[in-house]
Formats: C-alpha cells, structure tokens, sequence
C-alpha cells in the first residue's frame, strides 16, 4: 500500500478512536473532527483510484510491448531463416562429470543481405541441456543476471559472431541433448548436439 494513503488511514482510524472513546467532548470540536474524517475519507477514495487507474494503465502498456515483441518476433523469424542465418555449436562428444569445458558458438550469415539483431540484454548466446525425457536439467544463463541494455549485433554477408561460454558439468553419466539458443527481438535460432557424460 502507498505510503501516503496508509498514513491517512491511520488518521481517520485515530480520530474515530478519540470520538468513541470520550476524548472531544465539545459538540463543536466533534463537528469539526467529523468533517475532516469525512474529508479524509474522500482523499483516500481519490487515491485509491488513481492508484488503480495508474496501476491498470501500467499492465495496458507491458500488454502491449509484449504483443509488439511478439509480433516483430513473429514477422522477423522466418525472414531471419530465409536470409541464411545458420547458428553453429561445438563441444567435446564425451564428458566427465565434474569436468569444466567450453561450449563454442558460431553465428553465420551466409544469405546476401546485411541481418541486424536486437537483444534485450548483452546475453548473446545461451544453452541448455536436456535428458533422455526432454526436460531441462541445466541452462547456463539461469543463474546469471544482465543489464536491461538494447545490444545490436550486426552481420555482414559472410560474417559470424562468436562466443565460447564455460560449463562445469555436474550431471550423472547418461547421453543429454545440448540446445545452443540465439534469442534476439528479431529471431530465435537454435542448433542441437548430442554429448554423452561419463563417470
């Protein structure tokens, strides 16, 4: 709750103690209290609904810049496919657990026109790793924050973006799904590559 209005309610709650209690006996003083509980109690309903009116117009806005986000996602996936965007991962087929290795990543574009993408943040490239049931058992961003900073990665015809990004592999023996994932504004590329962990 605001501040502000709960100091107010506070007031009102007050006042109306000392009324009932015997404390203002005077007709005039009583009067006079009555009247700014009643003033009172008018600024709190005011703000009450300014506050709703504020706090709707706010979800109305984040309603809207998702449907913007999703609509230019939306428009620029298959577009980004049709330019010849290819993301590229390379990581050792067998893993010990335990062992720390990089996970290395190449995004190319091999289409004809300049692709600009735009990132909510500097993260770039991501993984995860699947198990056997397809469910998610590491990403390497989750335990990680980055700044709300608009990042443009622009490729020229020929031109790749690279990043190596470290994985200390603490999973039980098995065959896992690795997911490199490229997440911008504009597209969502993905590329898979089957490692085997062992003991």
């Amino acid at each position: 709750m605001d501040k502000k209005l709960l100091a107010l309610y506070i007031t009102i709650v007050l006042l109306d103690v000392f009324l009932v209690a015997g404390f203002i006996v005077s007709f005039g003083e009583m009067s006079s209290l009555r009247a700014q509980i009643t003033d009172l109690e008018e600024d709190v309903a005011k703000m009450r609904a300014t506050n709703y009116m504020l706090s709707t117009t706010v979800e109305n806005l984040n309603l809207t810049v998702k449907h913007l986000v999703e609509v230019v996602q939306n428009r620029s996936m298959s577009q980004g496919v049709s330019e010849g965007l290819v993301l590229q991962i390379n990581v050792a087929d067998s893993i010990k657990t335990g062992e720390t290795v990089r996970v290395n990543f190449s995004l190319t574009n091999f289409g004809s026109k300049k692709v600009t993408l735009v990132f909510p943040s500097p993260k770039i490239f991501d993984f995860k790793v699947l198990d056997s049931s397809g469910k998610v058992v590491y990403q390497w961003s989750q335990d990680k924050s980055f700044p709300a900073v608009i990042v443009e990665v622009v490729l020229e015809p020929g031109q790749a973006k690279t990043a190596s990004l470290p994985w200390e592999c603490r999973l039980p023996p098995g065959e896992y799904l690795l997911v490199g994932v490229v997440s911008s504004y504009n597209i969502t590329i993905t590329s898979n590559k089957v490692v085997m962990v062992k003991s």
